[in-house]
């Protein structure tokens, strides 16, 4: 069973996230709103979504925009599971491919949507992961268009890393992208995101009996026990997020 078949998920989706698009990870209806009035798409674009997930997001992207729109995701159910729910989307279609292997498209694309989607490069071992990270975005970059092309990253700190200081630069994400010297600019979305994890527990709350009723109390559980965590984290001032754009 995958969160996106509960109907218990999608009711706190309405009410953590704003909009019910099955998402896994801290994309909020205000987020999706400011990435729209950033990013300039339009019915000309080829966009990938990396890690696309159930791909409600990237339906309701072209949907919105005419933009068309190819997103990848390693998990084959997942994929499957996208391509049944977005049948009638016309502009959107999903792929199995697993992001670190990009270097193997013969594609570029005019944008490369990364939402919350690059956190599981490899172990969580700070000098490895580090590695692995510059290494991908080099090859997203690499598959942006020439002039005007722009790779969007959605990125929160992950548990073993706390930045000395707080502006974006600074960030695991900001340490690769200045390594690589790779221009950007950045939108701060931290006091969306600290918000965001107390509405996704008291969603969770609120829903309890609707998991136990699917009997997936251990689901339920399991959520809980993460969620809890990040609002911890954010009462002790560990959150950082941030929207990065790198422009070709």
């Amino acid at each position: 069973m995958i969160f996106y078949q509960l109907n218990s998920y999608g009711n706190v989706c309405k009410s953590a996230f704003g909009i019910d698009l099955k998402q896994r990870g801290m994309m909020t209806k205000s987020e999706l709103d400011i990435l729209l009035s950033y990013l300039d798409f339009n019915e000309s674009d080829i966009v990938l979504e990396v890690g696309c997930g159930a791909g409600l997001l990237s339906a309701y992207i072209s949907e919105q925009t005419s933009a068309n729109i190819i997103g990848i995701d390693i998990d084959s159910e997942v994929v499957a599971w996208a391509s049944d729910a977005c049948k009638d989307a016309g502009k959107v279609n999903f792929r199995v491919f697993d992001v670190r292997n990009i270097c193997e498209l013969n594609e570029k694309f005019t944008k490369i949507l990364a939402i919350d989607s690059l956190y599981f490069l490899s172990d969580m071992q700070i000098d490895t992961f580090l590695e692995s990270l510059k290494s991908t975005i080099k090859d997203l970059y690499a598959h942006i268009k020439d002039d005007g092309g722009e790779l969007v990253i959605f990125w929160s700190e992950l548990p073993f890393f706390i930045p000395e200081r707080k502006e974006p630069e600074y960030t695991q994400l900001g340490i690769c992208l200045n390594e690589l010297g790779y221009p950007y600019r950045s939108v701060d979305l931290t006091d969306y995101e600290v918000a965001f994890w107390q509405r996704l527990k008291d969603a969770l709350i609120c829903y309890e009996k609707d998991f136990v009723s699917e009997n997936n109390i251990d689901l339920y559980n399991d959520e809980l026990k993460e969620v809890e965590f990040f609002v911890e984290r954010a009462k002790q001032g560990h959150l950082y997020r941030n929207m990065y754009i790198v422009k070709k």
